[in-house]
């Protein structure tokens, strides 16, 4: 969750939701807060438009695999902002070596794993983030600057696993798209759609 006017938006991968140059968002995407072993204890909120930059939709270009959801209640419970909170967002363009901390959920568990290093810059538009215990079903997690290391308390999104090599082939190294100016657009496109 990220801060927004309407209390209803998330940050992914886009290659999450949208397949690299295909343009079509999948449809059937739900986000479940606080996910464990088969439990929703927030709710659960069908995400009913998802936002990408046409460089992602139409070229599958990876500084922009980035992709904003509009969520909407499915069981009644409002904003989902207002049930679990959110994070800031950090638009910035140039990162020298920041901290950050990286909470996914990888593909071979259903509890949430975290790891905390070092997040700095990787070519003109994207991010790296070394550290060891990231596998495969963590594309699309936030990266989150001032969070604690196991990455609760309340952090800004400075990029989301994703980016170079889909987030990166190996379980040590990420990569994120740079989240600058070319993001922002994108999620000011993510508000004005609501």
């Amino acid at each position: 969750m990220v801060d927004s006017p309407g209390r209803d938006l998330l940050v992914t991968a886009a290659h999450c939701v949208v397949a690299p140059g295909s343009g079509k968002a999948r449809n059937d995407l739900m986000f479940v807060p606080g996910y464990v072993s088969g439990r929703a204890p927030y709710g659960r909120w069908a995400v009913r438009r998802a936002v990408v930059d046409t460089h992602w939709a139409h070229q599958g270009d990876q500084n922009y695999d980035v992709a904003f959801l509009t969520t909407a209640p499915m069981d009644g419970q409002g904003r989902v902002q207002d049930a679990v909170g959110s994070e800031a967002l950090d638009f910035i363009a140039d990162v020298d070596p920041v901290p950050a901390v990286a909470v996914g959920y990888p593909d071979r568990t259903e509890r949430p794993v975290h790891c905390l290093s070092r997040l700095r810059g990787f070519g003109a538009g994207q991010l790296e983030f070394d550290c060891p215990g990231l596998p495969g079903g963590t594309s699309g997690s936030p990266l989150l600057a001032g969070a604690l290391p196991t990455g609760s308390g309340r952090g800004a999104v400075v990029g989301v696993i994703g980016g170079y090599q889909t987030g990166g082939n190996t379980d040590d190294i990420s990569y994120s798209p740079r989240f600058g100016p070319l993001i922002a657009a994108v999620y000011r496109t993510a508000v004005a759609q609501g």
